[in-house]
């Protein structure tokens, strides 16, 4: 029997997945041993437990969630610092929260250095 004529028990490559360590089942996937073999919609997150991906409805629903100025904001704290069972939402939410810091810290730098500079222009001509 071929190995692509195997049937599969997906049960049995679920508990197969559960016991290794995620590295090494990421390369297995990744080389292409299991190719064929059509896991559904499952990944490993960092507690070696099969998630299912974020739907897209959902994804929609999050980013009008993110939208709303000060809840926002507090949700996206509370869903990076570890408020969501989804690895997927709490790395971008990680990610946006950093984009906003470095935002913030270019904004007050060019604030401070053209900001100083218009006063002191201004002194100059006054």
């Amino acid at each position: 029997m071929c190995y692509q004529e195997e049937k599969i028990n997906k049960s049995r490559i679920e508990s197969l997945v559960n016991n290794v360590p995620p590295v090494i089942v990421s390369r297995v996937f990744s080389i292409g041993f299991w190719r064929d073999l059509d896991l559904g919609p499952l990944r490993m997150n960092s507690n070696q437990e099969l998630e299912k991906p974020v739907s897209t409805g959902d994804w929609i629903l999050s980013l009008i969630v993110l939208c709303i100025p000060i809840v926002g904001f507090i949700i996206m704290l509370v869903w990076a610092f570890g408020g969501t069972p989804s690895s997927s939402k709490r790395n971008f939410c990680r990610a946006q929260l950093f984009f906003l810091l470095l935002f913030i810290a270019l904004s007050l730098l060019f604030l401070f250095a053209f900001g100083g500079m218009a006063m002191l222009s201004n002194l100059r001509a006054g």
